[in-house]
């Protein structure tokens, strides 16, 4: 029986905390596909977590080309996770409105983001390109990620310096809360109910010269199946 039959059917349960990253589909070069979380990839080799919490290190070469690729770009994004920008924000509404009529109450207001950026590194950095994506529920969700609108812009950042302090502002995103009353009909009585618009998730690259240094991700489900190339469409530019 090979490794990677031994790591679908046999195996020593280890406990402990593994890093929570999300799973993966790894196939081998014989075809066979498993579900497993990576933990660390090193010398060649890949530790994975697996659905049920074994852990197994694999070396890479019996990965198929499709596989290796997929622990080629968790390392860098590992590379990208080492902080070097800690994120916050502070959040503020504008143009607040409110419209009381006999089927309820509808408010719109435009949210805006205010994103401080802390530069977490004895170096200074002159020149970077924030470029962003905000993610909206609109209120009356029903269900589909389709129903998820995407705001994306971009903002300079000047002369971080080190362990400097610099805040950007993303571009406003019209938000919606309604109050419907109950309603009586021939057929009985509608009940009464709400729905809002809520920001679902923030994602955020930093770039120097062009180059990705750094990411910052608001994390939920959703990004699970989401790509930076598909959803970022600069629409606006904003900074200070």
């Amino acid at each position: 029986m090979n490794l990677f039959m031994k790591v679908l059917t046999l195996g020593l349960f280890l406990m402990g905390a593994v890093n929570a990253s999300e799973p993966v589909s790894l196939t081998n070069r014989e075809g066979r596909t498993l579900e497993a979380r990576i933990i660390r990839a090193f010398d060649g080799n890949v530790k994975i977590q697996l659905m049920d919490g074994r852990l197994f290190t694999l070396n890479v070469n019996t990965l198929d080309e499709e596989s290796q690729k997929t622990v080629q770009a968790w390392q860098a994004n590992q590379l990208l996770a080492e902080d070097i920008f800690q994120v916050s924000f502070t959040r503020r509404n504008l143009d607040r409105n409110v419209n009381n009529t006999r089927f309820g109450r509808v408010e719109d207001y435009r949210l805006q983001h205010v994103v401080s950026v802390r530069n977490t590194r004895a170096q200074e950095f002159p020149a970077l390109e924030a470029r962003y994506i905000l993610f909206q529920l609109p209120s009356g969700y029903v269900g589909g990620t389709s129903s998820h609108k995407t705001f994306s812009g971009t903002a300079k950042l000047e002369n971080i310096g080190q362990f400097g302090t610099v805040d950007f502002e993303m571009q406003p995103v019209l938000m919606r809360s309604r109050q419907s009353r109950a309603v009586r009909t021939c057929g009985g009585r509608i009940p009464s109910h709400s729905s809002r618009c809520t920001i679902d998730g923030i994602w955020i690259r930093f770039y120097e010269d062009g180059r990705l240094i750094g990411e910052f991700q608001q994390p939920t489900a959703f990004f699970r199946n989401r790509e930076w190339d598909q959803e970022y469409t600069p629409t606006s530019a904003a900074g200070r």
